[in-house]
Order: C-alpha cells, then structure tokens, then sequence
C-alpha cells in the first residue's frame, strides 16, 4: 500500500523540475522534494530520462505503512527522447 501522492522529476535547461499529479512545484523543503534532494536526482538523473514514482512517509496521508522518514517508490522510468512506442525503460529481470 503506497500513498497516493504521485510525482515525477526530470531535468530540463532549467535544472530539476518535479511535479505533483497536476504541478511543477517550486524548489523546497515538502514531501517531493525531499527525496529528489536526498537522492540527488539534479546530479544523477541523466537528461533523457524522467521518473515516475510516489512519495510516502510521515504526514502523508495518515502514513499507512508507519514509515519513519519520507520514502520514494519509482514505478516508471521514461527516455523523454524516444517515440511514443519506445518511451518506458525496459525493466531489469
């Protein structure tokens, strides 16, 4: 059971963009930031690729997995460069 707190990153020339299901949101201390800044995603995400995922932790929607800290579950990578067909990373088995 994840929260339903979607987001999603990728860099563009203007440096790291994450978005809520319907916003980007401005750089700060909130639940979907917190990961991206943890991780380093601004470092580590190559350009070509966005991530898809949700957030969940403390303060999130009543945390119903009793997590301690903000927690992020990535559930989709995508090339933002290939055709529509090629556009969701193949999956490692």
């Amino acid at each position: 059971m994840t929260s339903p707190r979607p987001a999603a990153g990728m860099l563009t020339e203007d440096g790291l963009r994450v978005c809520s299901r319907n916003w980007a949101l401005a750089r700060g201390d909130n639940p979907l930031w917190r990961p991206a800044d943890a991780y380093r995603f601004e470092e580590r995400l190559p350009r070509h690729l966005a991530v898809q995922s949700e957030v969940c932790g403390p303060r999130i929607q009543k945390n119903p997995m009793a997590l301690d800290e903000t927690a992020l579950f990535v559930f989709s990578v995508f090339d933002v460069r290939a055709d529509g067909r090629e556009r969701r990373a193949r999956r490692r088995p």
